[in-house]
């Protein structure tokens, strides 16, 4: 029995630590959303040792996943399955996606041939970063996409400020930021930064801090282009050295106003139609302007017709105001 309480003791000290590592995957639909599939990998635990590991020992690896939609929608995919590199020999564990967008998920039984003690075996050395995502569903034709492994997530890090309540609020003129510190030792100034994914980030602003201050300072920022109907914040700190940290993120979905624009048809192929009471301009989604790419012509009213035949496959935006709409583009 000295072997089974070794090992239960090294991994419950494993299971308790907050691993930082995930594997992230972001797939698009031709609808004009898209899912985020991330695994978090948590540990592993020996099913089967053979005489105290003399001869090696079975085991399964353990991970976390989490689903979610670039729309906020609820869930629509056919398939969503786990495999190949470290987690699986070979096919697929299913994520039962349909059942909750978060849950735990673990690897087919795999074999070790290390021969050892079982109280000596490096448990970190299992550590899973090498999988692959098999997802289809509505305008996701079945494809199988490697993960990026993700070792030290911005939104794990901890500010050197002491920074509160980091909030993103939807206005009629655009999104309003707002955050506060208690404290802050040699600040130099945060830089603002948008996604539209939380995947990739775009720097669109940099506010001044107050240096050393041990008293409470108010900051807001509002963003007056934002180009997408759901987005992502973050503030980059920057102290005096130079060095860097990361806050929480902050979502804001723009509920307000959705008759103020429309598209269709949406896919579109040759040619897009817009409704709307402002003028348009036409994003990528990395917030890059593409209007003078496509030919964009004024109708009756409030409408907008736009050749957008020499733009190549993908998902954009079209924004009027301070509205903004996805269409893709086939």
């Amino acid at each position: 029995m000295k072997f089974s309480y070794a090992a239960l003791a090294l991994l419950l000290l494993l299971v308790g630590q907050e691993a930082s590592a995930r594997n992230v995957a972001t797939v698009s639909s031709t609808e004009g959303w898209s899912l985020t599939v991330t695994l978090k990998y948590t540990g592993m635990r020996m099913t089967n040792p053979q005489n105290d590991c003399k001869w090696g020992f079975n085991y399964k690896l353990d991970m976390d996943y989490k689903v979610s939609y670039s729309d906020g929608g609820g869930a629509r995919m056919w398939y969503i399955g786990a495999g190949g590199g470290c987690f699986t020999d070979d096919g697929t564990v299913g994520i039962p996606e349909y059942q909750s967008r978060w849950g735990n998920i673990s690897s087919p039984e795999k074999w070790s041939a290390t021969r050892t003690k079982c109280h000596r075996v490096d448990y970190a050395e299992y550590e899973c970063r090498t999988v692959f995502l098999t997802v289809s569903g509505p305008g996701i034709p079945e494809q199988t996409v490697a993960m990026p492994y993700l070792a030290a997530p911005a939104q794990q890090q901890i500010l050197p400020v002491s920074l509160r309540d980091f909030t993103a609020t939807s206005g009629p003129a655009g999104v309003l930021l707002a955050w506060w510190t208690d404290a802050e030792s040699n600040n130099s100034h945060f830089i603002i930064q948008r996604s539209a994914d939380g995947i990739d980030w775009h720097r669109i602003a940099e506010v001044p801090g107050h240096g050393n201050s041990a008293t409470v300072s108010d900051y807001t920022f509002e963003d007056a282009s934002p180009v997408i109907d759901r987005a992502f914040y973050r503030l980059v700190q920057v102290d005096r050295t130079g060095t860097q940290s990361l806050s929480t993120v902050a979502s804001v979905t723009d509920g307000a106003g959705l008759g103020a624009l429309e598209v269709y048809p949406n896919p579109a192929a040759d040619r897009l139609f817009v409704s709307a009471t402002e003028p348009i301009a036409l994003f990528d989604l990395s917030g890059r302007d593409i209007t003078p790419y496509v030919n964009v012509t004024a109708t009756a009213g409030h409408a907008y017709s736009v050749d957008v035949s020499g733009l190549m496959a993908g998902v954009y935006l079209v924004r009027s105001g301070s509205r903004a709409r996805r269409f893709v583009h086939l």
